[in-house]
């Protein structure tokens, strides 16, 4: 029997994740909060720099972030290429 493990789950590259959203937006900053741990008066903070790093690792773990930033309308941008959406 061959076991077919799907390349998501075998990819090792560490990933980073910024975004940019509204940090008067309560969705948005309730995204971050999620995704990075923080507090929320931490989150509005962050998304008021601009485009901030909120999260490294790796392809499993970056989908389910991007999915949650992504469903919250939050802009994001991942690199290197990810090639998992």
């Amino acid at each position: 029997m061959i076991t077919n493990i799907p390349g998501i789950k075998v990819d090792e590259t560490k990933y980073e994740v910024r975004c940019h959203g509204d940090y008067q937006d309560k969705a948005h900053i309730k995204a971050i909060s999620e995704v990075t741990g923080c507090n929320y008066l931490t989150s509005r903070n962050m998304l008021q720099k601009g485009l901030v790093l909120v999260f490294v690792g790796q392809a499993e773990e970056v989908l389910r972030v991007r999915n949650v930033l992504v469903f919250a309308g939050v802009v994001c941008e991942i690199t290197p290429d990810f090639n998992w959406v």
